[in-house]
């Protein structure tokens, strides 16, 4: 219990006012935002984790 810990680096933790998400109420505003300040592409990049020459292939 008393032996020394090696030092293995710095670690830094950032926090900000979201800390808890709320991932429906992000996937509702984003599907509000499609067609105004995001295309469709770029939500099924988000939501689906598709890549994106695959995303846009897809996109209507």
């Amino acid at each position: 219990m008393s032996e020394p810990i090696s030092d293995e680096g710095e670690v830094r933790i950032q926090f900000d006012d979201s800390i808890i998400q709320d991932t429906m109420a992000e996937k509702v505003q984003g599907t509000a935002e499609v067609g105004v300040t995001m295309d469709t592409w770029e939500y099924r990049l988000r939501w689906y984790g598709e890549e994106g020459s695959v995303v846009r292939a897809h996109a209507i």
